[in-house]
């Protein structure tokens, strides 16, 4: 028979083992939870500890589980919008530590620079050779306040941007609060520098054309006024040197009228069926005292079939008037007789309208500009020949006023061809120009 001692010992024995084992396993799973937490897992664990062991300890982990799982999903929320916002900003955003580490980037950086991967981790030197920037980026460490710089930037295509950067200061939350970080921003501004590039350009150029004739026309009235009309051979000399400058500023002033209203799209072109070989020869024979002046030889090909579009009769005689000036003006070489193609084919879409000449051709430096407003290469023959500058930048206008465009073939000594492609038919009749007399400009 078993003494009742030792059946009490055996039974105090199974007890406390029991209660040690459930008491192990609670805090096993409380260890499970505490090292989940720890590894940023925080999905609810459902824990039933018995005996009421515990039960408090439990019961605030399930609230900061449950806590770090709404703060888990804010940060979530937060994280994705911050990634929206910055993938669908144009600007580029750069965000450097105190340690000028790149810590954040958007795409539109990447692309800016040509990236082919973010450049997190990089310092600024490592990831952008630019000393304004490197600059710009330190001086707002120091005085944790913005700083603005601008420079060029070329890419390895060889393309050139303008780029205008703002530098703020910010507390990067991931970093201990007495470090400070920068963000960057990159604005693309080369289409606004251009602009106003060409907005100086065109204030200085008008100036000057504007001056010369002008001055001119004061030099013989004050003539006028100290000889009087005694002097009959220099009196009508200086009245035709007036009348010539009158007509130059004439000229001068229809043509920005005319390329003012064709960028301004203001009015409606004034769309009919123009027959291309009437208007050229028509054309040709308003010229023709120019084109013996000259010496010069003039051939037309013109494909039957090509002759007839929709189009505004007036400003297609501009663009063949324009582009014959342009070629009798700068085509000419020494020793050499002129000899200039106007060629008319069908396309897929329309006709090409092209002139060719047998002249010096055009400069590879000067061709990206040679449709721009006041821009020459020869400047002083030009304005001797009373050209204004506008005639190539009046063709592009026309050209894209009717859904067309522009463009040059040229290389040194071997001439220039200009190729004129307008569509068959006007399909959106958007805007037009009111009837000016043409002008012959180059």
């Amino acid at each position: 028979m078993i003494d009742p001692i030792v059946l009490l010992a055996l039974l105090l024995l199974f007890v406390l083992s029991f209660i040690l084992f459930h008491v192990g396993k609670s805090l096993g799973d409380i260890f499970l939870l505490i090292q989940r937490l720890a590894n940023r897992d925080f999905r609810t664990l459902i824990l039933m500890p018995p005996f009421g062991l515990f039960q408090n300890t439990v019961r605030n982990l399930r609230k900061i589980t449950e806590t770090l799982q709404t703060f888990s999903s804010q940060i979530s929320d937060e994280t994705f919008n911050l990634q929206a916002i910055l993938s669908s900003m144009a600007e580029g955003i750069l965000l450097v530590d105190s340690s000028q580490r790149i810590y954040l980037c958007n795409n539109a950086l990447l692309n800016l620079f040509d990236f082919s991967s973010p450049p997190i981790g990089k310092t600024i030197a490592e990831a952008f050779q630019i000393v304004e920037l490197q600059k710009a980026i330190r001086e707002t460490l120091s005085s944790h306040s913005p700083t603005t710089t601008s420079f060029y930037f070329t890419k390895r295509n060889g393309q050139t941007f303008y780029l205008d950067v703002r530098c703020n200061p910010l507390r990067l939350p991931e970093f201990h609060a007495s470090l400070r970080g920068v963000i960057v921003v990159f604005h693309d501004i080369t289409q606004i520098k251009r602009t106003e590039d060409l907005r100086k350009d065109f204030v200085a150029n008008v100036t000057h054309e504007f001056k010369t004739p002008l001055s001119i026309i004061q030099g013989y009235v004050e003539t006028l006024q100290e000889i009087g009309p005694s002097n009959t051979e220099l009196f009508h000399k200086s009245l035709e040197a007036m009348q010539k400058n009158c007509r130059r500023l004439s000229l001068l002033i229809d043509d920005l009228l005319t390329i003012s209203q064709l960028e301004q799209r203001s009015v409606q072109l004034e769309i009919q069926q123009v027959d291309l070989s009437q208007v050229l020869h028509l054309v040709l024979e308003q010229t023709l005292p120019k084109i013996l002046e000259q010496n010069a030889i003039l051939f037309t090909l013109i494909e039957p079939d090509a002759n007839l579009i929709e189009a505004d009769s007036f400003r297609i005689e501009q663009i063949f008037l324009n582009l014959l000036m342009n070629a009798l003006r700068y085509a000419k070489v020494p020793g050499r007789q002129l000899i200039i193609t106007f060629s008319i084919h069908r396309t897929e879409n329309g006709v090409e309208i092209c002139c060719k000449d047998n002249g010096p051709g055009i400069p590879l430096e000067d061709q990206p500009r040679i449709f721009e407003r006041f821009y020459r290469i020869q400047k002083s023959r030009a304005r001797a020949d009373g050209g204004t500058g506008l005639g190539l930048a009046i063709i592009k206008n026309i050209a894209l006023a009717h859904s067309g465009s522009v463009s040059l073939q040229s290389s040194p000594d071997n001439g220039a061809k200009f190729i004129v492609s307008l569509p068959k038919v006007q399909a959106v009749r958007r805007f037009s120009l009111p009837s000016i007399n043409p002008t012959t400009t180059g």
